[in-house]
């Protein structure tokens, strides 16, 4: 292998989207670091490693690798396939100290790769997959020796025959006989302009005369065509004539009230002069004598009465509303009940959105996270305002958590965490967070955990 002509290739998948690819060469940084700090070449979510670790380094004749026994992989080298677990058993790995992770504390084993060499790491949800290519870059500085010979012979056989073709056309060129015979004109031309009258000028337009005009219809002037059939119209007409008064007892009630209408049918026999509305009206609601009751036996409804009654054979009386009455008097033969609705208090429950400091990955911006979640507060908070209406004692503490993606948009959303317990609020929640839309992370994909406090006030 020529030093330095070998490349690593490194991409980031996670469930099945790759997410980063990145070719690093001669001309690059000879270190590579994988981690979740800012300072890594590759900033994932990576249990098992240090917040900055050299995972690659390139050496002379190819690159030297390095992970964890608290991470799992495979790696092909010369042709073989490898677990981590058998590269470390048969020493073709070998330990190089130990490092704090957020697994604790774990052994870091190095080897070499050689062109060729691949492996796939797993770093919890994200595949790291590898390979060591053949590859030469143009080093800077190198002058004629970086520069591709082929190309510089190709651009000046191009200039050559361009120049050879301007020369050849130069040097053959003969001028044409017929532009010998041309002879400049010095001085000015004189031009002659002709006014040519416009066909459409109104002002010479002639009128046309009177012959032409209406006298040629012989009596019918202003008539086109055939005059038009008169049809008379089948719709029949339910609108009455139109007059100047009407009177009012000729409609409505009135006329259903007038002398005329009571004299006959159901109306005349309820107010007819003979028994009249009273007699009616207490047969109806009061029973055999002339004082109106409500009560239930043989005499009928009666509001009073020492007959039989509504609500019990005796003496009773009326159930009111509010504070003209709010129970009803027991008579001898059964009780009564009283309504209370003075006693009834209106309880108005408001909703109230509390949001608590969020814990933001290291690629996105705070502000923008809250702003966002600011601006669909409202919409949040009616997720817990319509289930506020159904319980007016339901309360409790929901942590929101959701990843934000490369392109700014929500990959996942749920609950992190929830003593409300109320599935309809939780599941719309989500749905609410789900459709954010964040400015597009710096590095990687980031991981938001928001608190949001929910009470009802009354």
């Amino acid at each position: 292998m020529h030093p330095q002509s070998h490349s690593l290739r490194v991409v980031i998948v996670w469930r099945s989207t790759i997410l980063e690819e990145r070719t690093f060469s001669q001309m690059s940084s000879p270190v590579v670091r994988v981690g979740q700090g800012d300072k890594n070449d590759f900033s994932v979510l990576a249990p098992g490693l240090p917040d900055v670790f050299e995972m690659f380094e390139r050496a002379p004749d190819g690159y030297t690798v390095r992970f964890s026994d608290r991470i799992a992989g495979v790696m092909q080298v010369d042709d073989h396939d490898w677990d981590i677990d058998e590269l470390v058993a048969q020493d073709r790995a070998w330990p190089t100290g130990k490092a704090r992770t957020d697994k604790g504390a774990a052994q870091i084993y190095e080897m070499k790769l050689a062109t060729g060499d691949w492996g796939r790491l797993r770093l919890g949800d994200v595949h790291l997959f590898f390979q060591v290519i053949e590859g030469r870059e143009a080093v800077a500085g190198r002058g004629w020796a970086s520069v591709e010979m082929p190309l510089v012979a190709m651009v000046a056989f191009a200039a050559l025959l361009h120049g050879a073709v301007l020369l050849t056309a130069f040097l053959t060129y003969e001028p044409s006989a017929e532009l010998d015979g041309l002879k400049a004109i010095g001085g000015f031309a004189e031009v002659h302009v002709h006014d040519v009258p416009d066909p459409l000028d109104e002002d010479k337009l002639e009128p046309p005369s009177e012959e032409t005009s209406g006298k040629k219809a012989g009596g019918e002037e202003g008539t086109f065509g055939e005059p038009d059939k008169v049809v008379d119209s089948k719709v029949p007409k339910d609108d009455g004539e139109m007059v100047d008064e009407v009177d009012p007892s000729e409609v409505g009630v009135n006329k259903l009230l007038s002398e005329a209408r009571l004299g006959q049918g159901a109306i005349a026999k309820l107010m007819d002069t003979s028994d009249g509305i009273s007699s009616k009206a207490d047969v109806a609601f009061g029973g055999g004598d002339d004082e109106l009751r409500v009560g239930r036996g043989t005499s009928g409804l009666s509001i009073r009465g020492v007959k039989s009654g509504g609500g019990g054979e005796g003496q009773g009386r009326i159930h009111g509303l509010g504070h003209i009455d709010t129970g009803g008097g027991p008579g001898s033969g059964g009780p009564s009940t009283g309504a209370h609705l003075d006693r009834k208090e209106a309880r108005e429950v408001k909703a109230h959105l509390e949001k608590r400091t969020p814990q933001v990955g290291d690629f996105c911006d705070r502000g923008d996270i809250r702003k966002v979640v600011g601006a669909k507060a409202s919409a949040i908070k009616y997720c817990f305002e319509r289930q506020l209406q159904r319980q007016p004692d339901l309360h409790g503490k929901i942590i929101a958590q959701w990843k934000i993606g490369l392109d700014g948009k929500v990959m996942s959303a749920s609950i992190a965490s929830s003593t409300m317990n109320s599935r309809p609020v939780e599941s719309c929640i989500e749905r609410e967070i789900s459709r954010l839309r964040f400015e597009r992370p710096d590095g990687g994909i980031c991981v938001i955990n928001y608190p949001f406090v929910f009470t009802g006030v009354q």
